[in-house]
C-alpha cells in the first residue's frame, strides 16, 4: 500500500498518494507499529506539501516529528524538521503572488 502510494507520490497523483499513505496509516495505527506510523506520516505530509496544502503538511509533519523524538530517532528528527520552513517560504511567496 505504501509503495503504492510512494509511486503515486512520484508520479505527480498527489491525491492518490494521499489516499494511499492514509490507508496505510489506518493500517500502522490498528497493528501499533508506531514506527512505520511515524514514517508514513512524514511522506503523507509530503504528498500535502505538493498539493499545496501546506498547513495540513505541516500539522502531519509537526505529528512525525513527535513520534520521532519519542522514539529517540534523531537523524529522522533532524531531516523531518527541515520541512517546516519550506512550509513558511511556500506561504511567503503565495503571500507575495498577486
Amino acid at each position: 500500500m505504501e509503495i503504492l502510494a510512494s509511486i503515486d507520490h512520484r508520479a505527480g497523483r498527489h491525491l492518490q498518494a494521499i489516499d494511499q499513505y492514509r490507508q496505510a496509516l489506518e493500517l500502522r495505527k490498528t497493528i501499533g507499529d508506531t514506527y512505520l506510523e511515524a514514517d508514513t506520516l512524514e511522506k503523507l505530509g509530503c504528498s500535502y506539501f505538493a498539493l499545496g496544502d501546506y498547513g495540513q503538511a505541516r500539522r502531519i509533519w509537526q505529528l512525525a516529528l513527535q513520534f520521532y523524538r519519542q522514539q529517540g530517532r534523531e537523524e529522522d528528527v533532524a531531516r523531518a524538521w527541515q520541512y517546516l520552513p519550506r512550509v513558511n517560504s511556500a506561504r511567503a511567496i503565495l503571500d507575495e503572488s498577486p
